[in-house]
């Protein structure tokens, strides 16, 4: 068929064709990201942590002698993102007795 014949929006059969890396791998996108490895992330230590989650504790604490309704939204806003962190699969460490 002439391309007179076809309509304007039709892809040419063959046009496109896949992507092959040198090494034989099919390549499924513009994008490469074979080459950039991420580095592993350290871990805190179970100190770093529990201090983090006692510090947590005590500026909630803290914040409701201050002002009540400040801590009550802080904690609340601590709480989703906490399950949130969870239903994504991530490990939380944020409970001082879970942590001594």
């Amino acid at each position: 068929p002439r391309a007179s014949d076809r309509p304007a929006n039709s892809r040419v059969p063959g046009a496109a064709k896949p992507h092959v890396k040198e090494d034989g791998a099919i390549v499924f996108s513009k994008f490469d990201f074979a080459g950039a490895e991420k580095k592993p992330r350290a871990r805190p230590t179970k100190a770093q942590l529990l201090a983090k989650a006692q510090k947590s504790k005590e500026k909630i604490s803290e914040l409701s002698t201050v002002d009540p309704e400040k801590a009550k939204v802080a904690a609340e806003k601590q709480a989703w993102s906490r399950a949130f962190k969870r239903a994504e699969g991530e490990k939380v460490f944020d409970d001082p007795k879970l942590l001594k």
